[in-house]
């Protein structure tokens, strides 16, 4: 419970230090990052700052070693939207009109609704501006939504990206890396024996025996024409030391490395020496 909420108050603590970095920029530079486009239609500007206002989670999740629960995507979504609206806030709260705070003489809702009905969009085409920038009236409201979408997505995208990380399901703690064996090779017929062989092994639940036959198969290092990759991984708990153990085998297509279909497989068991 504690770790929990020091993670949030990361993940909030972030999305404010988000918010007040766009809008110092915006003040010192005139230039309001979150609102940039590609094509009117991909708001990039407001993806990024979404995805910088929730890497508090990320970043907090992997210090506390602490998985994040699914109703915490909640929490990081509505964060991340926030930031949007929290970037104008500090401009209405800061604003001066002859002498006046502009607080104290609209309600932040009209200095909303005015701000997004002029704002100006410049067009782009390679670096040369097209035309003179226009207003852009009641589409500012479309503009806004896809700029809250864009900062949501951010900000969700972030977090998705915990759910990769190999966890414990007993502890939710993330697993570390304790060992990755890569092993290459040319001779195909002989490599796909072996590591089929190696499959069946940890399918069977021999692990000890997987990993030896494993290490102990073709060349450690890549050479010229060794097409054929093996690779093992075993990630451990932290806390209760259970081994979960990746298998993966892979050919060489131009500069790239494609899964083998059918030659892939993850187990759980003990603990492994390798």
């Amino acid at each position: 419970m504690r770790n929990s909420l020091i993670l949030s108050l990361t993940g909030l603590v972030t999305s404010l230090l988000v918010g007040l970095c766009l809008w110092f920029i915006e003040i010192k530079f005139g230039i309001q990052l979150f609102s940039l486009m590609v094509w009117f239609l991909i708001p990039v500007g407001a993806l990024g700052a979404g995805a910088a206002a929730g890497s508090g989670y990320y970043f907090g999740s992997i210090y506390l070693n602490l998985r994040p629960a699914k109703s915490m995507g909640i929490g990081v979504l509505m964060v991340s939207s926030a930031t949007f609206f929290f970037v104008y806030w500090l401009g209405y709260r800061t604003a001066q009109v002859n002498g006046k705070s502009l607080y104290e003489l609209v309600s932040y809702y009209n200095y909303l609704d005015w701000v997004l009905q002029n704002q100006s969009v410049q067009y782009y085409l390679g670096r040369g501006a097209i035309g003179e920038p226009e207003q852009v009236g009641k589409f500012g409201y479309v503009k806004a939504i896809s700029q809250i979408i864009g900062f949501a997505i951010g900000g969700v995208a972030v977090y998705a990206s915990l759910s990769k990380k190999p966890f414990c399901k007993d502890c939710l703690k993330y697993l570390k890396l304790k060992r990755e064996i890569n092993r290459y090779t040319e001779f195909r017929v002989k490599f796909m024996d072996t590591t089929s062989e190696v499959i069946d092994k940890i399918d069977s639940g021999n692990i000890d025996e997987a990993i030896a036959l494993h290490a102990n198969s073709f060349n450690e290092k890549s050479k010229i024409n060794m097409n054929y990759k093996a690779s093992l991984t075993c990630n451990e708990c932290p806390s209760c030391r259970l081994n979960l153990i990746n298998y993966k085998v892979e050919q060489l297509s131009k500069n790239d490395w494609n899964l083998i279909r059918g030659r892939a497989f993850t187990a759980e068991g003990g603990k492994y020496r390798f």
